[in-house]
């Protein structure tokens, strides 16, 4: 075995080379983490988008007849039919996301008696899913409709109340009106 340099043995070289792989390895690891690093800091998604909540415009919607703008919350109330629709529109988040937290334990937290579930698309083309709840207040018995319609970056939630004694004369009203949902409504539309 021809050595390159004369003075160093066989096992001086071989220690020799194992002693230069982990510079190696630390040098590889110490680029790969910078650019790793790197493309966190320029890559805006790895960070986090935490979802707000803002006032919804009231013409996303056509309320039925017997409703009329809230002026206690955003929304529309029928005041002899003691029913509501509360209206907000939740942003950065899809109603998908949402509609993951409905679950059993979401239910007996709130006291709500899950009724059904119904995947639907508006007049205007917008996704959504609406579920039938009820609950008990004061020994009177209510129905709840929870909506969630939108597309990837906002969701309208729509909260709709109303006697379980009126149920057959306002649930075809409220159904309707949830075929109206319109993400992007102008003023010419209403």
């Amino acid at each position: 075995m021809q050595y390159i340099c004369p003075t160093l043995t066989t096992y001086e070289l071989l220690m020799k080379k194992l002693l230069c792989l982990p510079v190696f390895v630390v040098l590889l690891t110490i680029f790969s983490t910078s650019n790793v690093l790197g493309q966190k800091e320029n890559d805006d998604s790895l960070s986090v988008v935490i979802p707000t909540t803002i006032e919804a415009n009231l013409d996303m919607i056509v309320a039925p007849d017997v409703f009329e703008i809230s002026k206690a919350f955003k929304g529309y109330i029928s005041i002899p039919n003691s029913s509501a629709i509360m209206m907000t529109l939740i942003q950065d988040v899809n109603f998908l996301k949402i509609d993951e937290g409905m679950t059993p334990e979401f239910y007996a937290q709130n006291q709500l008696n899950f009724i059904s579930k119904s995947d639907f698309i508006s007049d205007k083309g917008v996704k959504g899913k609406y579920y039938k709840l009820s609950f008990e207040l004061k020994g009177d018995k209510f129905i709840r409709y929870m909506v969630y319609a939108g597309d990837l970056k906002q969701t309208l939630w729509l909260n709709v109340t109303y006697p379980q004694s009126l149920e057959t004369l306002l649930e075809e009203e409220i159904l309707k009106c949830f075929q109206t949902i319109n993400l992007n409504p102008t003023s010419d539309e209403k």
